[in-house]
């Protein structure tokens, strides 16, 4: 079984980066990103995170 997790994230690839590093510490794998927008105006990015549940 698999548990999967969205992190919402800055645009930037350094703040990317970040996240992956701090996420890959407990064991979660990136699994790829998507934006989305809300009510036009304020896009954000987000990240998707899964691992293997015990």
């Amino acid at each position: 079984m698999y548990e999967h997790r969205i992190m919402k994230c800055k645009e930037k690839k350094s703040a990317i980066a970040q996240m992956c590093e701090k996420m890959g510490s407990d064991g979660w794998e990136f699994a790829g990103q998507f934006q989305s927008r809300f009510l036009y105006f304020f896009r954000r990015n987000y990240l998707i995170f899964t691992r293997s549940s015990k």
